[in-house]
């Protein structure tokens, strides 16, 4: 079977999910685009991308991207040959975040160990929000839009073009996270 992206519904309790959460102990920081968000040089955009985020290293993160990194990859039909996973990215999005269309990698961009993002992964912390649906562009499919639910995973190749929608009320948290591996070229 082949399938353009992966889903697994609420496989992670509500109360590991506000844990989650609870790892940024609001240290959020405006998240920019392009340069490394990691060291914070990315240039900050609110038309194109309004949210807070935090770094983690949680090794219960690497674990469950792991685990079902492996299977989306498989049984998707994808078959990327990865090998490292990078930091989780707590996202926060209060009224008006949001993330306009964007690839995650082309995987060919590679980072400074010569990997590339071969696949994404967005876990929900929470569903106590409206707006801020994960919306893959309608050139890939017509089932393209996923409400998020708390506990849900999804996996998809790193260079589908994707977006978050603006979040009308509530704040919505995601984890995320990219599975790494050599360039495709």
């Amino acid at each position: 079977m082949h399938s353009l992206f992966w889903i697994f519904d609420n496989v992670i309790s509500a109360d590991k999910c506000k844990e989650y959460i609870d790892l940024a102990n609001d240290n959020f920081h405006k998240a920019g685009i392009g340069g490394d968000e990691l060291l914070n040089t990315g240039s900050i955009d609110e038309d194109t991308r309004k949210t807070n985020i935090f770094w983690s290293d949680n090794k219960e993160l690497f674990e469950l991207a792991t685990k079902y990194g492996k299977i989306a990859n498989k049984e998707a039909g994808w078959n990327l040959d990865v090998k490292a996973i990078e930091s989780f990215q707590i996202g926060q999005y209060p009224v008006g975040g949001h993330y306009d269309w964007h690839p995650d990698s082309s995987g060919m961009f590679v980072n400074d160990h010569n990997l590339a993002r071969k696949i994404s992964m967005v876990l929900w912390l929470n569903e106590d929000f409206e707006g801020g649906e994960f919306e893959f562009h309608k050139c890939y499919t017509s089932e393209n839009i996923i409400k998020p639910s708390i506990g849900t995973i999804v996996f998809f190749p790193s260079w589908m073009i994707h977006r978050v929608k603006p979040v009308t009320k509530g704040v919505r948290y995601s984890a995320v996270s990219w599975i790494l591996g050599n360039p495709l070229i």
